[in-house]
């Protein structure tokens, strides 16, 4: 898979003050940690995190700090503003060769199947999935071909063959369908000329018969 070279600063200084400085500097603190070992508050320069930050691919990370040492890792979280949308923080997960990490990994639909001309559509159900396996073995992203599919067809996590990754999820599960487009039916207008019935007037009548009642005794 595709691997990225960063360069990346330590921090010697942390909170909310420093970081965001930072981001003044158009640059977003994060923290690079692997399991057993002490985290490393680093920085990053903004544009420099844009080919792992916006894409839909998974990368393995070589990262260079100030320090002179390098580490392999990938992105494991991040942060953005609710409010600019920008980068505020981020995780990297350090690699150990030989040992087994767990991670989500993009799934992507190839060809285009049979049944659109039929007049279905395709359904992409599936659009991560979670896998284990060694750092070696990592996909950029799991591919399947949808070209196939008549409509009402679909394909699920256990028609694609990577020996070298443990799914993590039910080998049924649905990754993409064709189906007819559902019809939605309209309700029936009601007819022209058809007759509204009048509410009825509870106790008008009875109320006239009181007071004809009333009269003819006061005459």
């Amino acid at each position: 898979m595709a691997e990225i070279t960063i360069n990346a600063r330590i921090r010697k200084e942390t909170g909310t003050k420093h970081a965001n400085q930072l981001r003044r500097e158009d640059r977003v603190p994060g923290i690079y940690y692997l399991h057993g070992e002490h985290n490393i508050a680093i920085d990053i320069a903004r544009l420099d995190l844009r080919p792992v930050v916006y894409t839909a691919e998974t990368n393995i990370i070589n990262l260079k700090l100030d320090d002179g040492s390098e580490h392999q890792c990938i992105m494991k979280d991040l942060q953005f503003d609710p409010v600019t949308d920008k980068l505020i923080h981020y995780d990297l997960l350090g690699l150990v060769k030989g040992e087994k990490l767990r991670l989500e990994i993009p799934v992507v639909l190839t060809g285009t199947p049979i049944g659109i001309k039929a007049g279905g559509i395709l359904q992409h159900v599936t659009n991560r999935v979670m896998v284990e396996c060694l750092p070696k073995d990592i996909p950029q992203h799991i591919e399947f071909d949808v070209s196939g599919l008549e409509v009402g067809d679909s394909l699920s996590i256990s028609d694609v063959d990577m020996p070298d990754i443990e799914f993590l999820v039910e080998a049924d599960t649905t990754v993409a369908t064709v189906q007819f487009p559902k019809i939605v039916e309209e309700e029936e207008p009601e007819e022209e000329g058809e007759e509204l019935t009048e509410p009825e007037l509870i106790g008008k009548e009875g109320d006239e018969e009181e007071g004809e009642e009333s009269q003819e005794e006061e005459s």
